[in-house]
């Protein structure tokens, strides 16, 4: 699911994202995802360790998207520009 929403977002123009990644499979995302070169993106990976919400995994993108454009979005969520 993960890899339809990246493919989505580079298609809409964005080139940075950040992963919020939890104790669970972590180590698979990375090497799938790497830096987000085959994807034509930059990624990086922030560590939540256990999930405690989106609330709190939005507080530790603080440092990354300061003065940028940010959106959250759920990488189980699949959009579809029906245009």
């Amino acid at each position: 699911m993960s890899h339809y929403a990246l493919e989505g977002l580079r298609d809409a123009g964005v080139r940075g994202i950040t992963i919020i990644l939890s104790d669970v499979g972590y180590e698979r995302m990375i090497e799938y995802y790497c830096d987000g070169a085959k994807f034509d993106m930059n990624v990086t990976y922030i560590d939540q360790g256990e999930p405690k919400g989106l609330v709190h995994a939005m507080g530790l993108t603080r440092d990354c998207a300061r003065e940028e454009a940010f959106a959250l979005y759920l990488g189980d969520n699949l959009l579809q520009n029906w245009i």
